[in-house]
């Protein structure tokens, strides 16, 4: 039993995070993981992990190892989720509890549909689209016609 968790604060959160993480080094391993996921997806796992997501008697009758292919999709998601956590303490430099809300997770699954589900560009596309939207200090004009120009208020 661990008795004594008081190092990692509980509800107070992990502040004075070193600044480790410079826009170089984000965008840099940004790149890394979508590369990575795309070669994930494209692999003989990721196929596997699409047929039983889709359904897993049929994908369990053509002979997919379905235990061992959901515990390799779950180790792939905790890598990636270990690399963008550490990245996102070191950018903000403080982490609470309070900064992974119910909110969050709606913002996050609205990125998600809007790029739509099985594509990993697209997903990158919502994210994009919805952070932008999400700001209060951009200003979308709307100009003769169809057309739109993006203003950012300073």
């Amino acid at each position: 039993m661990i008795e004594n968790l008081e190092f990692v604060r509980g509800p107070r959160g992990l502040s004075g995070q070193p600044d480790l993480a410079d826009l170089p080094t984000v965008f840099l391993w940004t790149v890394l993981c979508v590369w990575s996921i795309n070669n994930f997806v494209r692999s003989t796992m990721g196929k596997a992990l699409n047929a039983v997501r889709d359904n897993e008697m049929a994908a369990d009758a053509m002979t997919v190892d379905t235990r061992r292919t959901k515990d390799g999709g779950v180790s792939f998601r905790g890598l990636l989720g270990r690399r963008c956590g550490g990245l996102f303490a070191h950018v903000m430099r403080y982490v609470n509890p309070g900064n992974f809300g119910i909110q969050n997770l709606a913002e996050v699954l609205a990125m998600v549909y809007f790029g739509g589900l099985n594509s990993v560009y697209g997903s990158i596309v919502g994210a994009v689209s919805i952070s932008l939207l999400g700001k209060p200090s951009v200003r979308w004009r709307f100009s003769s016609g169809s057309s739109f120009r993006f203003c950012s208020s300073s």
